[in-house]
């Protein structure tokens, strides 16, 4: 008996150990982003309070009050799409949806990317339809313009090769001029859960493992009741939300994502940083190229507590991140205050993500040398997964009937 005793003893000394130290590692990461991280304007500020990871106090009881507001016209919202479900439209070719039921952020289009080459590669002509703004209607080109388009869609088209991308705001009408001009045999719809007017072979929803999913989530564009719907549900940003939240929050968010959605949350899905790329010069260049560099970064992204993860993980000294709002339209005078700070916290370069390297290129071709000699990189990512990966593979194949 007192062999049993010892033993259960020794195990939850070595638990309640290892919960600790999880803990205070998580606790120093938070201290440090409270360091590193500078929202920079009014909108920058409200995102970083409605966002998953409160680092302050006054962060998490504002969370808590702009989601009970939230709460109370959600049923509102559900009511809207349901009324939008009628008179649904059929492709002649496989549709697959990558979405989300959050507000940005949860890393849609770099699975989209992927899950496109996963295609290509296994002999599918692939179509990719984003979003149109105002009156876009047509292909998406490397010098295509964002205020129409968005920056999802350029950044496709810069990263995919022989993978045709269109713009619309009738996602079946986009699809169908795919199929039509290039023949293509697969469409993806980056964002498109909520589309409701075209009906799809594959449901793909991404939770992000950094936004809670309980009710007072302001950030919800809908219930997380909706989950139900989804055929795969994948969740990202697992390893940054297990370094500033704990595996224990992790491990609640997959058991309350498989009792909402009947369906398995054992696929969780990560960056992968790539390569740099050189956003003056429109040259690629390794990782290993600019390690040991004294960097200050540059976000416009619905949550900029990942891209500062990867930047720590790949041997840059990371001074400060300025975390625009997201889909931020960069100005002239943004990139005159951008070179300030770099000066000021003696950094070499400055970099960025993807999509704001495509609204910040033309803005620093229009410098000259002595206006901007730091060098400006891009890091390119990808996704890996670290769970779950064949189940996804399995998915895509039966949806398009593929070995």
């Amino acid at each position: 008996m007192s062999h049993i005793i010892n033993c259960y003893c020794a195990r939850y000394c070595r638990s309640s150990v290892s919960d600790t130290l999880m803990h205070r590692e998580a606790y120093a990461h938070r201290i440090e982003l409270r360091r590193i991280i500078h929202p920079i304007g009014a909108v920058a500020h409200i995102e970083r309070i409605v966002r998953g990871v409160n680092l302050h106090f006054h962060e998490m009881v504002a969370h808590t009050a702009l989601g009970a507001v939230t709460a109370l016209i959600r049923p509102l919202v559900r009511w809207m799409r349901v009324g939008r479900r009628k008179g649904m439209a059929k492709l002649p070719v496989p549709v697959i949806s990558v979405g989300n039921i959050t507000f940005g952020g949860s890393g849609k289009s770099p699975l989209v990317r992927w899950i496109a080459r996963w295609y290509q590669q296994r002999g599918m002509r692939v179509g990719i339809v984003v979003t149109g703004y105002g009156d876009s209607n047509g292909k998406v080109t490397h010098n295509a313009t964002t205020a129409h388009i968005g920056d999802e869609g350029i950044e496709h088209a810069q990263m995919l090769d022989n993978i045709h991308v269109t713009a619309a705001r009738q996602r079946e009408a986009g699809a169908w001029r795919l199929i039509h001009k290039h023949g293509c045999d697969v469409i993806i719809l980056d964002d498109g859960f909520q589309y409701r007017q075209l009906t799809r072979d594959l449901d793909i929803v991404l939770v992000d493992a950094l936004h809670p999913l309980h009710h007072l989530c302001p950030l919800l564009r809908e219930s997380p009741l909706a989950l139900a719907r989804a055929d795969i549900v994948c969740i990202s940003k697992a390893d940054v939300a297990e370094a500033l939240m704990g595996v224990k929050a992790l491990q609640r968010m997959s058991r309350y994502i498989e009792k909402l959605s009947g369906a398995s949350s054992g696929i969780r899905m990560y960056y992968k940083p790539t390569a740099w790329y050189d956003v003056r010069a429109g040259v690629q260049r390794q990782l290993e190229a600019l390690s040991g560099g004294k960097v200050l970064a540059v976000a416009g992204t619905a949550e900029p507590y990942s891209f500062w993860w990867v930047l720590s993980k790949i041997g840059v000294e990371l001074t400060a991140l300025l975390a625009f709002p997201d889909h931020h339209h960069y100005t002239m005078r943004d990139l005159k205050s951008i070179i300030a700070m770099a000066h000021l916290h003696k950094a070499d370069l400055v970099v960025t993500t993807g999509k704001d390297a495509v609204k910040l290129q033309p803005i620093l071709n229009a410098l000259d040398g002595a206006q901007c000699a730091l060098p400006w990189y891009a890091l390119r990512i990808d996704v890996a997964f670290s769970a779950g990966c064949v189940n996804l593979e399995r998915a895509l194949e039966q949806a398009v009937n593929v070995q």
